[in-house]
């Protein structure tokens, strides 16, 4: 029961805190959605998913340890995340044609594209780290290996279910975002990030005692 409880909460609580398509890899899965590249999107989607799953797996597992330095993980976290998604949304906003490629039938490539983003994006492990603390304050979550294994597969299959669902919903916007249409909506896109990186950065510095 234990079990399934950890793997409904991974699904639940991923699927909802991916809704907010203002993050790196939602940026990339809609763009290739709606330039009509949907398998590679998907995969990118993928290979997020798993980086996810593997974090908050870790997350779970270690958790007893991380307990200890929660305060310090997640602060230097968020701010390590914060920076990351304000530099990639001022590389959106000034220059939104790097997201821009040839299509390409490797998947094993934005499959990797999706974990490396997602992988390096500190602000994953001050989520999960904060997540699984509430979790098991509440006494919703137990201490093992199997439920750790168990939530990182529900967080693993909610992120990918919320990013199928948004690559189907990007595929009946495909024929109006072209051409200007989209190089200005890779620019507003990029510009949330910026603001959501002002705001994580100023919220992570005042948590920490840094700033009044």
């Amino acid at each position: 029961m234990h079990l399934l409880i950890a793997a409904l909460l991974g699904i639940i609580l991923a699927f909802i805190g991916s809704i907010p398509v203002a993050g790196p890899l939602a940026v990339l899965v809609v763009d290739r959605s709606v330039s009509g590249r949907r398998a590679e999107g998907l995969f990118i989607a993928f290979g997020g998913a798993l980086a996810e799953a593997v974090v908050a797996f870790g997350v779970a597992l270690l958790f007893p340890l991380l307990f200890a330095l929660s305060h310090t993980v997640v602060a230097v976290s968020r701010i390590a995340g914060a920076s990351l998604v304000g530099l990639i949304g001022l590389l959106l906003l000034i220059y939104p044609e790097v997201i821009k490629r040839p299509p390409t039938t490797r998947r094993s490539g934005s499959f990797l594209t999706g974990l490396v983003l997602s992988g390096v994006n500190p602000t994953l492990l001050a989520t999960w780290t904060v997540v699984v603390a509430t979790l098991h304050a509440h006494g919703l979550m137990g201490r093992s290996a199997a439920v750790a294994v168990f939530f990182g597969l529900g967080v693993g299959a909610g992120v990918a279910g919320w990013f199928a669902l948004l690559v189907l919903l990007s595929g009946a916007a495909r024929d109006f975002l072209q051409g200007e249409r989209r190089t200005r909506t890779v620019r507003v896109l990029g510009l949330v990030l910026v603001c959501a990186a002002g705001y994580l950065f100023f919220r992570s510095m005042r948590e920490a005692g840094m700033v009044a």
